[in-house]
């Protein structure tokens, strides 16, 4: 019986501990679903999404950034799958405010045959200035925007063939 008792403590505290550091909390949306805000501390960074959305947190860092991505859950036979990635909202350890228009000519030049869209995007809930390039190819094809807030850059993957309205929707949700 203390053991169980212990397993359920334990179970609790970290779930518990999970809300704390991932930052989520259930909020409502004006006019819209429940959603959810998640971030990271070491991330600097949360974002709204519709509450049952995935979060998938990165053990390590990915090519001099550190983040997290968000999946929208599968339908059917997917929903035991991670579905499809919608945003992935990563803090660049490498770069600095003066050094986007270089990493964006360098993402440009490997992708010389296709026909990459860069746009000015709006970026948080504060309207921060980005820089979209894309869409990239892939599983799911993306853009990648840079944006800089307070010294540090961030990159956020935007997937999908364009930046609709549901991409736009992502960007402006989130905090810095």
């Amino acid at each position: 019986m203390r053991a169980w008792l212990a397993v359920l403590a334990t179970v609790c505290l970290v779930a518990g501990s999970e809300a704390l550091v991932t930052g989520a909390d259930a909020q409502q949306v004006p006019d819209g679903p429940p959603a959810e805000r998640t971030g990271g501390e070491a991330v600097g960074a949360s974002i709204a999404h519709p509450a049952g959305w995935r979060v998938e947190r990165e053990p390590y860092t990915y090519d001099g950034t550190y983040g997290f991505t968000l999946w929208k859950p599968g339908a059917g036979a997917d929903l035991e799958h991670w579905g499809t990635p919608a945003v992935r909202v990563a803090l660049a350890y490498g770069l600095e405010p003066g050094q986007i228009e270089g990493e964006i000519q360098e993402s440009i030049a490997a992708y010389p045959d296709l026909p990459l869209e860069r746009r000015v995007v709006s970026v948080g809930e504060k309207g921060h200035e980005g820089i979209s390039v894309g869409p990239f190819p892939g599983s799911t094809p993306y853009h990648e925007v840079f944006v800089s807030v307070r010294d540090r850059v961030y990159l956020i993957d935007v997937y999908g063939e364009e930046l609709d309205a549901e991409a736009q929707e992502s960007l402006s949700a989130v905090r810095f």
